[in-house]
């Protein structure tokens, strides 16, 4: 598959989620075949201001490329200041046109730019003028239900130079609630010549497989399926292969893929806040293994590297006594 001049390896992409896709998650991601890792949505304001938090969030390593950045914004040429920049960093630069949090909408920003397509197109235009990168966008199926002109938007978006577009079956009113409708990323696809990448409710290797067939689209961009799971892109990417299901890491297998993470976050980002932005981490990794409910608070409770390697080594020990005495 192919973006742009951006040359990708399979079909299978990581979604930009906010507070989680740092480098370290990124890193681990492409470890395990993610083709396209995203950086967190980064504001164009803060780059163009040139805010020392929001340049901590354009870090990127050498192992996560290809990688596409995500910028958002409602001025065309703060956008186009904010792009060239993060043009430096990233291989692809996409354009969030579909975030639902309120407070991105009240600024104009995220999804409410489906109910501006003139702007929206200004953004895109000035966007692809302003670097030699692939631009993309994400959007979603409308702003409600009863918007029905997301074909014209989408077409309208790549008729100003667009690489690439990627679909959220949802409403922005619908945030992540109900089922993400499908049938849009087909329509998309159908009316468009550029690459369209869909995204919602792909959980499974069968799901992204029969998303693709379903669909006729480029590409699968996997979100929350990865919280915790990141081997789920080794899952997929075998499965649209040769139609083998890879098992998941056992449970000694996935204890010291989490320890090479937490070193990862550590090293990257120093033990203090690494530490803190780990504790959902490991509920995320841990949800659904057995003594979870036990540990949840102790989890809740850490504050070192110490006492977070600790309680990995405690969890280990565990499973593998409920592993022998499920065997016998």
């Amino acid at each position: 598959m192919q973006i742009g001049k951006v040359k990708l390896n399979n079909p299978v992409f990581a979604a930009p989620m906010a507070g989680v896709t740092n480098s370290a998650f990124r890193i681990i991601l492409k470890r395990f075949g993610c083709s396209l890792v995203c950086s967190e949505m980064i504001s164009s304001y803060g780059i163009a201001n040139e805010n020392p938090r929001t340049f901590n969030l354009l870090q990127v390593f050498p192992s996560e490329h290809p990688i596409s950045v995500q910028i958002f914004g409602n001025n065309p040429e703060i956008m186009a200041e904010a792009a060239r920049v993060t043009a430096t960093k990233a291989d692809i630069i996409d354009i969030n046109m579909g975030c639902p949090v309120p407070k991105v909408l009240k600024s104009g920003s995220g999804g409410a730019l489906l109910k501006d397509s003139d702007l929206a197109r200004r953004i895109v235009r000035e966007v692809v003028d302003a670097v030699d990168v692939p631009v993309t966008a994400k959007i979603r199926k409308g702003w409600d239900n009863s918007d029905n002109g997301i074909i014209d938007f989408a077409k309208s978006l790549e008729a100003e130079g667009l690489a690439g577009i990627i679909i959220h079956g949802r409403t922005v009113k619908q945030l992540y609630k109900g089922e993400a409708d499908w049938k849009i990323a087909r329509e998309l696809k159908e009316a468009l010549e550029i690459p369209v990448v869909g995204n919602g409710d792909i959980k499974t290797p069968e799901d992204a497989k029969r998303f693709l067939e379903e669909t006729g689209c480029d590409g699968v961009m996997i979100g929350r399926a990865a919280l915790g799971k990141p081997w789920i892109f080794k899952q997929i990417t075998k499965y649209l292969e040769s139609g083998e299901l890879v098992s998941e890491p056992d449970f000694e297998e996935q204890i010291e893929i989490i320890k090479y993470f937490v070193e990862l976050m550590v090293k990257l980002e120093g033990e203090e806040s690494a530490v803190l932005k780990l504790r959902k981490h490991l509920l995320w990794f841990f949800k659904g293994m057995p003594f979870v409910h036990q540990v949840r608070l102790n989890i809740s409770r850490i504050n070192t590297l110490d006492e977070l390697i600790g309680l990995l080594d405690e969890f280990k020990a565990k499973g593998t006594v409920e592993k022998v005495k499920n065997r016998y």
